[in-house]
């Protein structure tokens, strides 16, 4: 749309502006003295025109330039007695009123050319913005779609490995060693030692009461061994289920 319509176009170059101004005082000058238009009593609008072009494609400097070859051409063509750049007293009213129109018509095109300028660069800038926008908004699904992917990875894996642990009858569980605190049981840990999930991750001294009385020491050493020389730890103990039920585990890890 701004390419097909001329008053929309960018500013040409300087020399082109002040081209313009130039060419466009002399196209009004013409029309205005062509008998078949018969101009000759009005040649007003043509200059204001001309003016009014120059001002908005080249700014100030060639508004200005087209004003004062208007002001020219008219008080030496238009102004009694015509063809002479003497005084003419009489018409210093006429001329005035030109000038202050070719000056007003000039400075609302400078203006109002300055309005569709700013107007332009806001839309190129929210243009870029806008590419911006969506670019970043591609990148971001681009991120979201990986992550669901990744997410659907993990539970797939952590399905995986509740099952293989429910058939082996393996648990897992993760553990602070300071203050010894249980981060993550596995299902089939709650399973094995007796405790119901509902209930929230067991105290470490409601895990010390499921292993078997006989056994607490040697589990005990055995961690605290583990601990201290940051190694693996192995230990064959009983626990105690509800009921008095007595099961043999093997215990594995590293602290």
């Amino acid at each position: 749309m701004p390419r097909s319509n001329p008053l929309l176009w960018p500013k040409p170059p300087a020399i082109w502006s002040y081209g313009v101004a130039v060419l466009s005082v002399a196209a009004a000058l013409l029309i205005s003295r062509w008998p078949p238009l018969h101009l000759q009593d009005s040649p007003v609008s043509l200059f204001l025109c001309a003016v009014i072009l120059s001002a908005w494609f080249g700014g100030v400097w060639p508004g200005l330039l087209a004003t004062t070859l208007s002001a020219l051409s008219f008080y030496y063509y238009f102004l009694p007695p015509i063809y002479s750049l003497d005084a003419k007293p009489e018409e210093i009213p006429r001329f005035a009123i030109f000038m202050l129109s070719a000056l007003f018509v000039g400075s609302l095109s400078v203006a109002q050319r300055s309005v569709t300028e700013s107007l332009r660069r806001a839309r190129d800038d929210l243009k870029g913005t806008v590419q911006e926008l969506q670019s970043t908004n591609e990148a971001l699904q681009a991120v979201s779609c990986e992550r669901e992917r990744a997410e659907e990875s993990l539970r797939r894996s952590e399905s995986y490995l509740a099952e293989a642990q429910r058939l082996t009858h393996t648990g897992s569980w993760v553990w602070q060693v300071a203050g010894r605190i249980a981060l993550h049981l596995s299902d089939e840990w709650y399973r094995i030692y007796g405790f119901d999930q509902e209930d929230g991750i067991p105290t470490w001294e409601q895990r010390l009461q499921r292993i078997h009385p006989e056994d607490r020491v040697k589990w005990q050493e055995a961690l605290d061994r583990a601990i201290g020389e940051n190694s693996d730890y192995e230990v064959e103990v009983r626990i105690l289920l509800p009921g008095g039920t007595v099961k043999h585990i093997h215990s594995v890890g590293h602290p």
